[in-house]
Protein backbone atom coordinates (compact mmCIF):
# COMPACT_ATOMS: atom_id res chain seq x y z
CA UNK A 1 0.00 0.00 0.00
CA UNK A 2 1.35 3.44 -0.96
CA UNK A 3 2.07 5.71 1.97
CA UNK A 4 0.57 9.10 1.09
CA UNK A 5 2.63 10.84 3.78
CA UNK A 6 5.85 9.58 2.16
CA UNK A 7 4.69 10.77 -1.26
CA UNK A 8 3.84 14.24 0.04
CA UNK A 9 7.14 14.35 1.92
CA UNK A 10 9.09 13.41 -1.20
CA UNK A 11 7.31 16.07 -3.26
CA UNK A 12 8.15 18.66 -0.62
CA UNK A 13 11.82 17.60 -0.51
CA UNK A 14 12.07 17.72 -4.30
CA UNK A 15 10.55 21.21 -4.36
CA UNK A 16 12.88 22.52 -1.63
CA UNK A 17 16.13 21.04 -2.99
CA UNK A 18 15.61 21.88 -6.64
CA UNK A 19 13.33 24.85 -7.64
CA UNK A 20 13.20 26.55 -4.23
CA UNK A 21 16.95 26.27 -3.73
CA UNK A 22 17.62 28.00 -7.05
CA UNK A 23 15.37 30.84 -5.91
CA UNK A 24 17.03 31.44 -2.53
CA UNK A 25 20.52 31.46 -4.07
CA UNK A 26 19.62 34.94 -5.35
CA UNK A 27 18.69 36.21 -1.89
CA UNK A 28 20.99 37.81 0.72
CA UNK A 29 21.96 35.46 3.53
CA UNK A 30 20.25 37.66 6.15
CA UNK A 31 16.93 37.25 4.37
CA UNK A 32 17.51 33.50 4.13
CA UNK A 33 18.11 33.38 7.90
CA UNK A 34 14.85 35.27 8.42
CA UNK A 35 13.07 32.69 6.27
CA UNK A 36 14.67 29.99 8.41
CA UNK A 37 13.37 31.69 11.54
CA UNK A 38 9.86 31.80 10.11
CA UNK A 39 10.22 28.14 9.16
CA UNK A 40 11.11 27.33 12.76
CA UNK A 41 8.03 29.18 13.98
CA UNK A 42 5.90 27.17 11.56
CA UNK A 43 7.44 23.89 12.74
CA UNK A 44 6.75 24.76 16.35
CA UNK A 45 3.17 25.75 15.60
CA UNK A 46 2.18 22.97 13.20
CA UNK A 47 4.55 20.00 13.56
CA UNK A 48 3.25 18.26 16.66
CA UNK A 49 5.44 15.24 15.98
CA UNK A 50 8.75 17.14 15.86
CA UNK A 51 7.74 19.24 18.85
CA UNK A 52 6.79 16.15 20.85
CA UNK A 53 9.97 14.24 19.96
CA UNK A 54 12.24 17.16 20.83
CA UNK A 55 10.39 17.71 24.11
CA UNK A 56 10.73 14.05 25.01
CA UNK A 57 14.43 13.86 24.13
CA UNK A 58 15.38 17.03 26.01
CA UNK A 59 13.29 16.00 29.02
CA UNK A 60 15.13 12.72 29.20
CA UNK A 61 18.57 14.23 28.63
CA UNK A 62 18.27 16.65 31.56
CA UNK A 63 16.16 14.41 33.81
CA UNK A 64 19.06 13.33 36.06
CA UNK A 65 21.25 16.41 35.92
CA UNK A 66 18.99 19.44 36.10
CA UNK A 67 15.77 20.61 37.69
CA UNK A 68 14.40 22.12 34.49
CA UNK A 69 10.64 22.59 34.43
CA UNK A 70 8.44 22.13 31.38
CA UNK A 71 8.33 25.87 30.71
CA UNK A 72 12.12 25.88 30.33
CA UNK A 73 12.02 22.75 28.16
CA UNK A 74 9.35 24.42 26.02
CA UNK A 75 11.67 27.40 25.42
CA UNK A 76 14.48 25.03 24.41
CA UNK A 77 12.18 23.26 21.94
CA UNK A 78 11.04 26.57 20.46
CA UNK A 79 14.64 27.73 19.99
CA UNK A 80 15.82 24.29 18.89
CA UNK A 81 13.30 24.12 16.03
CA UNK A 82 14.35 27.59 14.89
CA UNK A 83 18.02 26.57 14.81
CA UNK A 84 17.07 23.35 13.00
CA UNK A 85 15.17 25.32 10.34
CA UNK A 86 17.99 27.85 9.90
CA UNK A 87 20.52 25.04 9.50
CA UNK A 88 18.36 23.46 6.81
CA UNK A 89 18.33 26.77 4.95
CA UNK A 90 22.12 26.98 5.22
CA UNK A 91 22.37 23.49 3.73
CA UNK A 92 20.63 24.77 0.60
CA UNK A 93 23.70 26.99 -0.01
CA UNK A 94 26.07 24.00 0.07
CA UNK A 95 26.96 24.10 -3.62
CA UNK A 96 27.24 27.89 -3.65
CA UNK A 97 29.63 28.25 -0.73
CA UNK A 98 32.57 30.54 -1.50
CA UNK A 99 35.40 32.09 0.54
CA UNK A 100 33.52 35.39 0.61
CA UNK A 101 30.25 33.88 1.81
CA UNK A 102 31.75 31.49 4.36
CA UNK A 103 33.92 34.26 5.86
CA UNK A 104 30.80 36.37 6.35
CA UNK A 105 29.12 33.44 8.08
CA UNK A 106 31.91 32.10 10.33
CA UNK A 107 34.68 33.52 12.49
CA UNK A 108 37.35 31.27 14.03
CA UNK A 109 38.48 31.32 17.64
CA UNK A 110 41.61 29.34 18.47
CA UNK A 111 43.19 29.00 15.03
CA UNK A 112 46.59 29.31 16.76
CA UNK A 113 45.91 26.00 18.52
CA UNK A 114 45.48 24.31 15.15
CA UNK A 115 48.59 25.95 13.70
CA UNK A 116 50.68 24.83 16.66
CA UNK A 117 49.31 21.28 16.47
CA UNK A 118 50.20 20.97 12.79
CA UNK A 119 53.80 22.03 13.47
CA UNK A 120 54.51 18.51 14.75
CA UNK A 121 53.71 17.11 11.26
CA UNK A 122 51.42 14.39 12.67
CA UNK A 123 48.23 15.96 11.41
CA UNK A 124 45.37 16.99 13.69
CA UNK A 125 42.05 15.49 14.73
CA UNK A 126 39.30 18.06 15.17
CA UNK A 127 36.86 16.15 17.35
CA UNK A 128 33.41 17.69 17.15
CA UNK A 129 29.77 16.59 17.35
CA UNK A 130 26.53 16.98 15.42
CA UNK A 131 26.09 20.24 17.28
CA UNK A 132 24.88 23.49 15.71
CA UNK A 133 25.79 24.04 12.07
CA UNK A 134 28.72 21.62 12.27
CA UNK A 135 28.35 20.64 8.61
CA UNK A 136 29.64 24.00 7.34
CA UNK A 137 32.47 24.38 9.88
CA UNK A 138 35.12 22.47 7.83
CA UNK A 139 34.48 24.72 4.83
CA UNK A 140 35.94 27.81 6.48
CA UNK A 141 39.18 25.89 7.13
CA UNK A 142 39.22 24.43 3.63
CA UNK A 143 38.83 27.83 2.03
CA UNK A 144 41.75 29.08 4.16
CA UNK A 145 44.01 26.49 2.56
CA UNK A 146 43.97 23.68 5.13
CA UNK A 147 43.62 20.11 3.88
CA UNK A 148 40.42 18.95 5.57
CA UNK A 149 39.07 15.39 5.57
CA UNK A 150 35.62 14.75 6.99
CA UNK A 151 35.07 11.31 8.47
CA UNK A 152 31.52 10.23 7.67
CA UNK A 153 29.35 7.18 8.14
CA UNK A 154 27.93 5.33 5.13
CA UNK A 155 24.93 7.19 3.67
CA UNK A 156 21.51 6.16 4.98
CA UNK A 157 19.80 6.57 1.61
CA UNK A 158 19.31 2.83 1.09
CA UNK A 159 16.85 2.86 3.98
CA UNK A 160 15.08 6.03 2.81
CA UNK A 161 12.92 7.06 -0.15
CA UNK A 162 14.27 7.60 -3.72
CA UNK A 163 14.23 11.40 -3.47
CA UNK A 164 16.80 11.19 -0.67
CA UNK A 165 19.07 9.34 -3.10
CA UNK A 166 18.69 12.04 -5.75
CA UNK A 167 19.46 14.78 -3.25
CA UNK A 168 22.46 12.81 -1.95
CA UNK A 169 23.87 12.46 -5.49
CA UNK A 170 23.34 16.16 -6.16
CA UNK A 171 25.04 17.14 -2.91
CA UNK A 172 27.93 14.70 -3.50
CA UNK A 173 28.54 16.21 -6.93
CA UNK A 174 28.65 19.69 -5.43
CA UNK A 175 30.94 18.54 -2.61
CA UNK A 176 33.62 17.60 -5.16
CA UNK A 177 33.94 21.28 -6.04
CA UNK A 178 34.52 22.30 -2.43
CA UNK A 179 37.91 22.34 -0.60
CA UNK A 180 37.06 19.31 1.58
CA UNK A 181 37.37 15.55 1.24
CA UNK A 182 35.04 12.89 2.64
CA UNK A 183 36.37 9.61 4.03
CA UNK A 184 33.55 7.17 4.76
CA UNK A 185 33.84 4.49 7.41
CA UNK A 186 33.26 1.74 4.87
CA UNK A 187 36.62 2.57 3.25
CA UNK A 188 39.97 1.26 4.43
CA UNK A 189 41.47 2.86 7.53
CA UNK A 190 44.64 3.52 5.57
CA UNK A 191 42.97 6.65 4.16
CA UNK A 192 42.78 8.04 7.69
CA UNK A 193 46.41 7.21 8.46
CA UNK A 194 47.55 8.62 5.12
CA UNK A 195 45.77 11.92 5.74
CA UNK A 196 47.45 12.33 9.13
CA UNK A 197 50.87 11.32 7.74
CA UNK A 198 50.41 14.10 5.19
CA UNK A 199 49.83 16.52 8.08
CA UNK A 200 46.19 17.01 7.15
CA UNK A 201 43.11 17.55 9.31
CA UNK A 202 40.57 14.88 10.21
CA UNK A 203 37.17 16.27 11.20
CA UNK A 204 35.32 13.62 13.22
CA UNK A 205 31.94 13.56 14.98
CA UNK A 206 32.28 12.16 18.50
CA UNK A 207 28.58 11.30 18.67
CA UNK A 208 28.36 9.49 15.32
CA UNK A 209 26.24 6.35 15.39
CA UNK A 210 28.58 4.31 13.21
CA UNK A 211 31.25 2.23 14.88
CA UNK A 212 31.98 -0.85 16.93
CA UNK A 213 32.98 -1.61 20.52
CA UNK A 214 30.87 1.17 22.00
CA UNK A 215 32.01 2.42 25.39
CA UNK A 216 29.39 3.31 28.02
CA UNK A 217 30.24 6.50 29.90
CA UNK A 218 28.48 8.93 32.21
CA UNK A 219 26.69 11.62 30.20
CA UNK A 220 24.28 13.96 32.00
CA UNK A 221 24.12 11.25 34.69
CA UNK A 222 22.85 8.70 32.16
CA UNK A 223 24.72 5.85 30.54
CA UNK A 224 25.57 6.94 26.98
CA UNK A 225 27.48 5.03 24.33
CA UNK A 226 30.31 6.53 22.27
CA UNK A 227 32.85 5.04 19.91
CA UNK A 228 36.46 5.13 21.16
CA UNK A 229 37.68 5.28 17.55
CA UNK A 230 39.01 8.88 17.59
CA UNK A 231 40.89 8.26 20.86
CA UNK A 232 42.38 5.05 19.48
CA UNK A 233 43.40 6.80 16.26
CA UNK A 234 45.16 9.57 18.20
CA UNK A 235 47.06 7.04 20.32
CA UNK A 236 48.25 5.17 17.23
CA UNK A 237 49.27 8.18 15.15
CA UNK A 238 50.25 10.77 17.80
CA UNK A 239 47.91 13.20 16.05
CA UNK A 240 46.58 15.60 18.70
CA UNK A 241 42.85 15.86 19.36
CA UNK A 242 41.46 19.39 19.42
CA UNK A 243 37.88 19.74 20.74
CA UNK A 244 36.02 21.78 18.11
CA UNK A 245 32.50 23.20 18.26
CA UNK A 246 30.52 25.77 16.28
CA UNK A 247 28.14 28.16 18.04
CA UNK A 248 25.45 30.29 16.42
CA UNK A 249 25.53 33.95 17.44
CA UNK A 250 22.57 36.28 17.96
CA UNK A 251 23.07 37.78 14.48
CA UNK A 252 23.05 34.26 12.95
CA UNK A 253 26.76 34.27 12.19
CA UNK A 254 28.80 31.44 13.71
CA UNK A 255 31.83 31.17 15.98
CA UNK A 256 34.03 28.14 15.32
CA UNK A 257 35.83 27.33 18.57
CA UNK A 258 39.04 25.27 18.34
CA UNK A 259 40.21 24.42 21.84
CA UNK A 260 43.77 23.56 22.95
CA UNK A 261 44.82 19.92 22.43
CA UNK A 262 42.97 17.36 24.51
CA UNK A 263 45.43 15.70 26.89
CA UNK A 264 45.23 11.93 26.66
CA UNK A 265 45.75 10.01 29.91
CA UNK A 266 47.26 6.53 29.94
CA UNK A 267 45.87 3.78 32.17
CA UNK A 268 46.99 0.21 32.94
CA UNK A 269 45.75 -1.20 29.63
CA UNK A 270 44.26 -0.07 26.34
CA UNK A 271 40.64 -0.70 27.30
CA UNK A 272 40.91 1.41 30.45
CA UNK A 273 42.79 4.11 28.53
CA UNK A 274 40.05 4.29 25.90
CA UNK A 275 37.30 4.34 28.52
CA UNK A 276 39.03 7.02 30.59
CA UNK A 277 39.59 9.39 27.67
CA UNK A 278 36.20 8.78 26.05
CA UNK A 279 34.59 9.72 29.36
CA UNK A 280 36.80 12.83 29.60
CA UNK A 281 35.79 14.05 26.17
CA UNK A 282 32.14 13.29 26.91
CA UNK A 283 32.40 15.78 29.78
CA UNK A 284 33.65 18.49 27.42
CA UNK A 285 30.78 17.71 25.07
CA UNK A 286 28.35 17.82 28.00
CA UNK A 287 29.58 21.30 28.95
CA UNK A 288 28.81 22.63 25.47
CA UNK A 289 25.33 21.10 25.47
CA UNK A 290 24.65 22.51 28.94
CA UNK A 291 25.62 25.97 27.72
CA UNK A 292 23.90 25.74 24.32
CA UNK A 293 21.19 23.04 24.63
CA UNK A 294 19.26 24.31 21.61
CA UNK A 295 22.27 23.50 19.41
CA UNK A 296 21.87 19.79 20.14
CA UNK A 297 18.09 19.50 20.46
CA UNK A 298 17.74 19.01 16.70
CA UNK A 299 20.25 16.14 16.66
CA UNK A 300 18.41 14.31 19.42
CA UNK A 301 15.21 14.80 17.45
CA UNK A 302 16.70 13.58 14.16
CA UNK A 303 18.23 10.50 15.80
CA UNK A 304 14.81 9.53 17.14
CA UNK A 305 13.14 10.20 13.77
CA UNK A 306 15.72 8.13 11.87
CA UNK A 307 15.30 5.28 14.33
CA UNK A 308 11.53 5.39 13.82
CA UNK A 309 12.09 5.30 10.04
CA UNK A 310 14.42 2.30 10.39
CA UNK A 311 17.37 4.25 8.96
CA UNK A 312 19.32 4.32 12.24
CA UNK A 313 19.80 1.43 14.64
CA UNK A 314 20.74 3.16 17.88
CA UNK A 315 20.81 6.47 19.70
CA UNK A 316 23.25 7.74 22.31
CA UNK A 317 21.33 5.85 24.96
CA UNK A 318 20.91 2.59 23.06
CA UNK A 319 19.20 -0.15 25.00
CA UNK A 320 18.36 2.24 27.82
CA UNK A 321 14.84 1.82 29.25
CA UNK A 322 13.50 5.31 29.74
CA UNK A 323 9.80 5.32 28.86
CA UNK A 324 8.56 5.53 32.46
CA UNK A 325 11.08 8.24 33.32
CA UNK A 326 10.09 10.37 30.32
CA UNK A 327 6.38 10.02 31.08
CA UNK A 328 6.98 11.19 34.64
CA UNK A 329 9.01 14.16 33.39
CA UNK A 330 6.21 15.24 31.04
CA UNK A 331 3.44 15.16 33.65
Amino acid sequence: MVNNKNILGDIFLWFVWFPFRIFIHHLPIKLVNLMGQLGGLALYAFSRKKRAIMTEELSFLFSHSSSLNQKEIKKMVYRGLQIFSKRQMENLFWGKMSPQLINRMITIEGIAHLEKALQNKDGAILLTAHFGSQQIAPLVLGFKGYKVNIMAGPPLIEKQTPIHGKIFKSRSKESKRLPINFITLDRSKRHLFRALRNNEILYIGFDGREGVNWIPVDFFNHKAFFSPGPIKLSLKTRAPILPTFIVRQKDDTHRLIIEPPFELELAEDEKKTLTLNTAKFAKIFEEYISKYPCHYAMTLMRMKELMQEGALESSLFQGHKREVLVKNMLK
